[in-house]
């Protein structure tokens, strides 16, 4: 079955599980966010936060351990929802760029990793703390796009126009930049860059390394 809904947002930008199960988190450009409650009667499924977040383009959702949502915006950092108020976190007390692409949660310690137009930032859930990683720290570029986590905890870091990066985990939970995935360095894996999607890279980095 095929079941449309009427939201005033018609362009949607993410999407994820809100893990109640029978719920979501929807992203949209210049409306917000919503959330879809599917147990709810008809006319109370949808509540949209339009003006809580930092700015109303959702463009990266991410729900941590602690079932927080996490927002990333356009113009304004990340806005953190923990069910009741709102946060934001912008260049000054958050991640560097003020434009987020992609949020994704550590599944062996929780924290929570954020690409911006301004590098990499790391958020220590224990100790609620802030790192950031740069060119200064060896990034072939600030710009990036795209993360995913390997079942280790190893890193792997989607560029705006450098390939791929591989961030290795220490036993001690540090992060260093392990390897470049396309050209940079080891060229025996360029392959990786011309896969489908960066899912499909993690797979063949598993498989042969």
């Amino acid at each position: 079955m095929v079941r449309t809904f009427d939201i005033e947002a018609k362009f949607i930008v993410s999407l994820i599980p809100d893990g109640g199960g029978n719920g979501a988190w929807v992203g949209t450009e210049d409306h917000g966010v919503y959330h879809y409650d599917g147990n709810a009667e008809a006319d109370k499924q949808w509540k949209q936060y339009k003006n809580e977040p930092g700015d109303p383009n959702g463009y990266a959702l991410a729900l941590d351990k602690q079932g927080r949502l996490w927002v990333g915006t356009l113009n304004h950092g990340v806005s953190v929802f923990n069910g009741e108020t709102w946060k934001t976190y912008d260049v000054i007390d958050g991640p560097l760029g003020e434009r987020i692409f992609d949020i994704q949660v550590c599944s062996v310690d929780g924290d929570v990793w954020i690409a911006s137009s301004g590098g990499i930032t790391r958020y220590r859930t224990k100790t609620d703390s802030w790192k950031h990683y740069t060119r200064a720290c060896g990034l072939p570029e600030d710009q990036a796009s795209s993360l995913a986590f390997l079942r280790n905890g190893d890193l792997i870091i989607g560029t705006q126009c450098h390939g791929l990066v591989l961030m290795g985990r220490s036993a001690q939970g540090e992060y260093t930049i392990a390897s470049y995935i396309g050209g940079l360095m080891r060229p025996t894996l360029s392959l990786l860059i011309q896969v489908p999607s960066l899912q499909d890279a993690i797979n063949l980095y598993e498989k042969y390394y």
